[in-house]
């Protein structure tokens, strides 16, 4: 841990696909201090899809479904994915909700893919597809619920959130 204040960190907060961003400061002005937390409005909704912390060490984490109106600490490299960033306009998956067949879609090669459930674990995993389209067949044995496609590019990765019908 290089931070354990989070000082000079980016947090991004995403709801419904909406994002804020925070940047956390320790001091402001002459003889100041800020309070090391960090509040985000979310109106009516009840769930943070993903809160994303960008420390200063370059490690990014991830923290998925957090429910509102609760104090939320987070400690670098806690994250339950850590992943680099990637423009999600290059990267499609399809249909969403899906009931048998997730097609994905990227103007990337790709190379790997996993579908991760909720509480973080690997339930398929496809590697060594090099190519620009992957379809994943038989998703009806799998459990229903929101899991999540892992997408492996040379040197980058993109995590998409999909419900399983």
């Amino acid at each position: 841990m290089s931070n354990k204040d989070c000082i000079g960190s980016l947090i991004e907060v995403s709801v419904n696909n909406s994002s804020q961003h925070r940047y956390t400061l320790c001091g402001e002005g002459y003889i100041a201090q800020n309070s090391l937390t960090e509040f985000f409005g979310l109106a009516q909704n009840t769930e943070v899809d993903y809160v994303k912390v960008t420390w200063l060490s370059g490690i990014e984490d991830y923290f998925y479904n957090i429910q509102a109106n609760q104090v939320f600490n987070i400690i670098e490299g806690n994250g339950t994915l850590s992943i680099n960033s990637l423009n999600k306009q290059s990267t499609s998956v399809f249909p969403n909700p899906v009931k048998d067949k997730l097609i994905l879609k990227s103007k990337k090669q790709i190379t790997k893919v996993q579908i991760i459930s909720q509480l973080g674990e690997i339930v398929f995993s496809m590697s060594s597809i090099n190519d620009e389209t992957v379809e994943i067949y038989d998703l009806n044995k799998h459990e229903s619920g929101i899991n999540f496609l892992k997408v492996f590019f040379d040197t980058d990765t993109y995590i998409h959130k999909f419900i399983k019908d």
